[in-house]
């Protein structure tokens, strides 16, 4: 009688093992599933996503492509109108002109103020009791002041005009700067005989001043702003 009672107890254990086991490996099915349901869900959502932005950047795209082609065409035609007022104005053109005239003559002065100098320097070698190599002495001292002063210009200019590009590409290369330069030059052009009897400036230069002006202006909102932790 104990025996069966021992019996029937180990048997109702198995069993009530055996399910647990099966429970158990239910259990881990179930999570097994939802996992690959989570998984194929965030893929879904993934994909959605994508698709999503890819059609909405796209949109974007050809919106602002639209937007910005218009633009363009608008500075295109604001820019031929104002060239050929510009072409037309008698004012501008002799200001054009001077403006030019005068960086044309100031090169030519300080290549002549070279050339004397290099002259004046050459003077050393008609010292020389030698008819030949006086002369040679001569031409090459003032050959090599020449090229020197030339070669020294010219990397100076090299220099600071990289330094200058590059600090207004940084800076100010944008579509602000660029309609506030056609705009002014617009002003300059369709008004230039009243700003001429107000200010005896050229047109140029008070185009050149406006814009250096406008860029001052900038660099100061953009130190005032980084100041104030705006940047």
């Amino acid at each position: 009688m104990v025996q069966n009672c021992k019996a029937e107890y180990e048997q109702k254990v198995r069993e009530l093992d055996r399910q647990k086991n099966r429970a158990e490996r239910m259990e881990q099915d179930a999570k097994v599933a939802m996992a690959r349901q989570q998984a194929l869900i965030r893929a879904n959502a993934e994909a959605m996503s994508k698709a999503e932005r890819s059609r909405l950047e796209s949109q974007y795209k050809a919106k602002t492509a639209g937007y910005e082609g218009v633009m363009l065409g608008s500075l295109l035609y604001g820019t031929l109108c104002t060239l050929f007022a510009a072409a037309r104005s008698e004012t501008f053109i002799s200001d054009f002109k001077a403006f030019f005239g005068v960086i044309w003559s100031f090169i030519r002065l300080c290549a002549d103020k070279v050339f004397q100098v290099a002259k004046w320097a050459a003077q050393v070698g008609d010292m020389i009791p030698q008819p030949t190599v006086s002369a040679i002495v001569h031409w090459l001292i003032q050959i090599i002041l020449v090229v020197g002063v030339a070669v020294g210009v010219g990397f100076l200019l090299f220099i600071g005009g990289e330094k200058l590009y590059s600090g207004y590409k940084e800076h100010f290369a944008d579509q602000i700067s660029l309609a506030e330069l056609l705009i002014s030059f617009a002003v300059v052009v369709f008004f230039a005989e009243p700003i001429r009897e107000a200010l005896p400036v050229n047109l140029l230069l008070l185009l050149l001043i406006c814009h250096g002006a406008c860029m001052g202006i900038r660099q100061y909102i953009k130190g005032w702003r980084r100041a104030r932790g705006y940047y």
